[in-house]
């Protein structure tokens, strides 16, 4: 028989978080779990049919903010009419801890939070209810060192990676001409890219007016950008407006991020703040020079070929400069550090987590 555990977060669209999940219940041994989903957004989610078609269900309640009442009420609700063996709440703040309050008062046994941010509007919040987060909870995981540290502060935790299947973002030459045929791109091109939601967090603004600028230098630079979120409508008017439409390719949320990604001969990540970022693992584990904000978590960057940089308005002219001077080669694609490979690996990172589960 099956043991159920149940994941909690906003959504299931396509962002890091819920492709690390995702990865996981691909990699899931079915015999013996099963996942199932506590949603708070009424959207269909990206993932929904995959989800249904694995033998999960989806439950969507109203966020705590909006109806607090019918929040809890939905909560409880579906963890006493479920027999679950563990409770994993995804987070950014310890404001979650009524959930962990419901999922304790519903008899669950493991009671699990899992940060996956360093930032979070209301800091202030997140300190004040840090003992009830732990009062309510057994196991404390984060995507890394640092969003460690700002969900639990000095106390304990254990770092998860976001496990992905790694093979598939191996350097393939083959794969590389066939996308830069497919996305329209000549022999002299130099394709920089980025991977990431559109919102300021990710400050995708900064690599378009950087690239501006850029590109009055440079006609043979071109730009694509994956994801989607409330400023990408914003961008692309911008781009518009300021002459870029022929050098700039918005191509939306994709399944086929790690073969985009061989298109590339460099990846910009210029992020105001960050957990542990999967787009960034996934451009290192395709061997990419990465030129990222100073504001990456040092524990983030395996490869050599990365560069930190400033994010300030200033800060531009020496990333132009940087990536001008970048010599154009695929000579060491093929490599992936040993590190990165096991800490990364789908397999290695969902036995860790049965094994939490079993606690």
């Amino acid at each position: 028989m099956q043991k159920r555990i149940v994941h909690m977060l906003n959504s299931m669209g396509m962002g890091g978080i819920e492709n690390f999940i995702m990865n996981a219940y691909g990699s899931l041994d079915k015999e013996k779990y099963q996942f199932d989903f506590i949603l708070q957004n009424e959207e269909e989610s990206f993932f929904e049919k995959e989800i249904k078609e694995l033998g999960g269900n989806i439950y969507i309640i109203p966020r705590i903010e909006k109806h607090p009442v019918k929040h809890i009420f939905e909560l409880r609700k579906i963890l006493k009419n479920n027999s679950y063996i563990a409770f994993h709440r995804h987070t950014a703040n310890s404001i979650v801890f009524i959930d962990l309050m419901i999922a304790k008062l519903s008899h669950i046994k493991n009671i699990i939070v899992h940060s996956h941010s360093t930032s979070h509007s209301k800091e202030w919040l997140n300190k004040l209810f840090r003992p009830l987060l732990y009062a309510f909870s057994n196991s404390h995981l984060a995507c890394g060192d640092a969003a460690g540290k700002w969900l639990y502060g000095a106390r304990n935790f254990e770092v998860i990676y976001n496990g992905m299947p790694v093979a598939k973002y191996a350097y393939r030459e083959e794969k590389r001409n066939e996308m830069r045929e497919k996305l329209g791109f000549n022999s002299g091109d130099i394709v920089l890219g980025h991977v990431g939601r559109f919102d300021e967090a990710k400050n995708q603004r900064f690599i378009i007016e950087m690239f501006k600028e850029l590109n009055k230098l440079d006609k043979k630079y071109k730009l694509l950008l994956c994801g989607d979120g409330q400023l990408r409508g914003e961008l692309t008017l911008y781009c518009k407006e300021n002459g870029l439409d022929n050098s700039v390719s918005f191509l939306g949320v994709r399944k086929d991020v790690n073969d985009v990604l061989q298109a590339m001969d460099a990846f910009l990540f210029p992020s105001k703040y960050e957990g542990l970022p999967l787009s960034l693992i996934e451009a290192q584990l395709t061997a990419l020079p990465c030129f990222v904000s100073k504001n990456i978590p040092d524990e983030a960057l395996y490869n050599k070929n990365m560069l930190k940089l400033g994010i300030e308005d200033a800060d531009k002219e020496e990333w132009c400069k940087h990536i001008m001077a970048l010599p154009i080669t695929t000579e060491f694609r093929s490599y992936i550090n040993e590190d990165l490979y096991n800490d990364y690996e789908i397999k290695n990172v969902t036995k860790k987590l049965c094994e939490i589960y079993e606690r």
